[in-house]
């Protein structure tokens, strides 16, 4: 574990936090996904918005939301594209891609891998102040601290996974 975490039971992260930012999509760890080489875990969460398709409009977006220069301008990409290239049914598979593009932000960065398991039992808290409530818990004073807090929740699952699939004896992993 961390010097310092011992009696911390909850963690919160925000994509400025230097010790725990780089659970934020903002973060600048590349992840790699099917030959696509996205410079933020944002931009390849933004690019699987666009229908998987070989039509070149479609690829042509992909490629504009990789490129973008900043997540921010990923994510503002996204409002532009035509209705007709976005995934279909996208608030019914949006948590399950998001939890695939960290899953994917972990193979490309081994190294977040003891990051996240260093965590340990804690709760992993996404806090903002742009009203972000569904991804995480928003701490303006309009919201109050409310929001579902579901990419903290998926980071927990994802360490649950890993955890379960390491090998132990006794108490002591091998």
């Amino acid at each position: 574990f961390e010097e310092g975490l011992e009696m911390v039971e909850r963690i919160e992260f925000r994509k400025e936090d230097p010790a725990f930012g780089w659970m934020s999509l903002f973060s600048p760890h590349r992840c790699v996904y099917k030959g696509i080489e996205a410079p933020t875990a944002e931009h390849l969460y933004c690019s699987l918005r666009v229908f998987p398709s070989k039509l070149k409009e479609h690829k042509l977006w992909v490629e504009k939301i990789i490129s973008a220069k900043t997540p921010q301008e990923a994510r503002a990409l996204v409002k532009d594209i035509p209705p007709s290239i976005l995934q279909p049914d996208w608030e019914y598979y949006r948590q399950e891609l998001m939890k695939s593009v960290l899953s994917i932000k972990l193979r490309t960065n081994p190294h977040l891998i003891y990051a996240l398991l260093a965590t340990g039992d804690r709760k992993l808290v996404e806090v903002n102040t742009w009203h972000e409530n569904f991804w995480g818990i928003c701490t303006c004073t309009t919201c109050k601290s409310t929001g579902k807090n579901t990419l903290g929740t998926l980071w927990q699952s994802l360490r649950l996974s890993l955890t379960n699939a390491l090998p132990v004896t006794g108490s002591h992993f091998v």
